[in-house]
């Protein structure tokens, strides 16, 4: 059985930081347009207030963004 491991980093304030996630077997991540909106929605909630985004990429198995904090 694989062993579950947890990496937390402590985010720094003046750093940049490019974050990414892929899904596993290149399973979609997003199955429909709402999808992405629902994910655009709650980044806006919970990140905007705490960090500024230069740049993301949402595509249909992994995701990618580039912010300050």
């Amino acid at each position: 059985m694989a062993e579950k491991e947890h990496y937390h980093l402590k985010l720094e304030f003046g750093y940049f930081y490019h974050i990414y996630n892929r899904t596993i077997d290149q399973q979609p991540m997003f199955r429909n347009d709402e999808n992405y909106f629902y994910f655009l929605k709650q980044y806006n909630k919970y990140l905007t207030p705490v960090a500024d985004t230069y740049a993301y990429c949402l595509l249909l198995t992994w995701k990618s963004f580039s912010y300050f904090n």
